[in-house]
Order: C-alpha cells, then structure tokens, then sequence
C-alpha cells in the first residue's frame, strides 16, 4: 500500500515509526531500547500501520440489539501510556481497546 505525503495519515505514520523504533529495533546487545529501560520486552500487539479494523468504541451508546457493536476503523498505532489503540474514522481519531483484525481479504 502506499501512503503518499499529502494525506492526512502521514503525521501519524511518523508518530508510530518513531514509537518502533524505540521498542521494538534491537541494538548490538540485543535488546531494545524499552527492554533496556524496563527490563522486559514490549508486549504492545502489532497491526500494520494502515490496516482496516474493526474497532469497539470505548463510550457504548444505547443501541438495539440486531445492531453491530463494532465499527470500520484505520489502525493507527497505541498510545504507550495508556495502551490504548488510536485509530482513524470519519468523525477522526479516536482512541479504543478492543480491536479485531478483519480477514485477509478486506484488511487493505
């Protein structure tokens, strides 16, 4: 997939290479920057950046029952604080902590 400069996912395309770098890109010791920190390795699950999910958002309104609880979504990256996932809608981007994954053929 490519992501050309003038879209909207390009800050956050930096935001997240800098958040791998700095756990997941293992030195000559062989540990990463987060295990040297903390003493144990990142346990932050990985989605491709860019990825369609699904997402359950994090404030449930009132809804029917026949109505599907979870919603289309673009993976963004977590927020390592709070390990929360941002991920990008059409209202924006929002922040959630239940995520699926969406078969082969409808992730792209």
């Amino acid at each position: 997939m490519k992501i050309f400069d003038s879209t909207l996912l390009m800050p956050w395309r930096v935001r997240w290479s800098a958040e791998l770098l700095s756990k997941y890109t293992r030195g000559d010791d062989g540990k990463s920057p987060h295990e040297r920190l903390h003493g144990e390795r990142c346990t932050t699950p990985l989605v491709p950046f860019g990825e369609s999910i699904l997402y359950l958002p994090m404030k449930i309104v009132r809804r029917d029952k026949g109505d599907i609880a979870k919603k289309p979504g673009i993976w963004l990256g977590v927020i390592a604080r709070t390990q929360e996932t941002l991920v990008g809608t059409e209202g924006g981007v929002i922040k959630c902590r239940t995520i699926s994954r969406r078969p082969d053929n409808e992730k792209w």
